[in-house]
């Protein structure tokens, strides 16, 4: 057991013979020390010790905060926080309109006299309202009056705001049944026609009301009534006359 003992030891000094080999046995300082750990730094990678770099700088932590505030979630969080903030603060507090100042021009006046035989003029005409999506042009209304239309004189058309014409007409008893005929139909759309009215722009001319034929077709036997004729009319309007 000694011998064995004694094989082993002789083995385990051999083995770290080599380290041994060469060496001096000096006294420990500073640079030694320094060395030393560098080198265990580097064989085990482990950080080197605050205490034995003195003159390193410590680590910023404001500088990881600021870092970590700058990231995306927090950055996204934020944002919608602020947007919908901002988005309530303007529903609760509109921004009030502006306020509207009354800008006024030059004002004329005119005596009555100066006006007189404009208005006589304008009196022989009657406003046609044209009641279709289409457009027909002043030329063509005209043409259209004095030739299907059984007149007594000769239609003008003086004037046109969109679907609103100014016709002057020759003869009284034209303009009489020009506004008892109504409607009319001009091309198969309707045409009616009002007295003309001073100090009203054709663009502002405006028609009331206007009586009309309505025809209900395709119904069952059964509703073929005047009751149910009444009750279906009254969407429309008000009722006149039922035939």
């Amino acid at each position: 057991m000694k011998i064995e003992e004694t094989l082993k030891e002789k083995r385990r000094m051999l083995r770290f013979l080599l380290y041994y080999k060469g060496l001096k046995p000096t006294t420990p300082n500073k640079q030694s020390l320094a060395k030393t750990q560098f080198f265990y730094q580097r064989l085990f990678d482990k950080p080197k010790p605050a205490e034995m770099n003195p003159n390193r700088n410590p680590q910023n932590p404001t500088r990881i905060r600021l870092i970590r505030e700058c990231s995306w979630m927090y950055s996204d969080s934020s944002s919608e926080e602020s947007g919908d903030s901002a988005q309530n603060e303007y529903i609760h507090n509109p921004t009030p309109a502006p306020e509207l100042r009354v800008r006024r021009s030059y004002s004329f006046s005119f005596s009555s006299e100066e006006l007189e035989g404009r208005r006589d003029e304008g009196r022989q005409c009657l406003v046609g309202f044209l009641l279709n999506i289409r457009r027909f042009s002043s030329e063509f209304i005209q043409i259209y009056i004095n030739r299907e239309w059984e007149l007594r004189g000769n239609a003008t058309v003086l004037g046109r705001d969109d679907s609103k014409f100014l016709i002057h007409f020759d003869r009284d008893i034209d303009r009489r049944v020009g506004v008892r005929a109504n409607p009319w139909a001009i091309d198969g759309a309707i045409f009616v026609m009002q007295p003309w009215n001073p100090n009203i722009p054709l663009s502002q001319a405006r028609l009331p009301r206007i009586a009309l034929w309505m025809q209900i077709s395709d119904l069952p036997f059964e509703y073929q009534q005047p009751g149910v004729a009444r009750r279906m009319a009254l969407s429309v309007g008000d009722v006149i006359q039922i035939d």
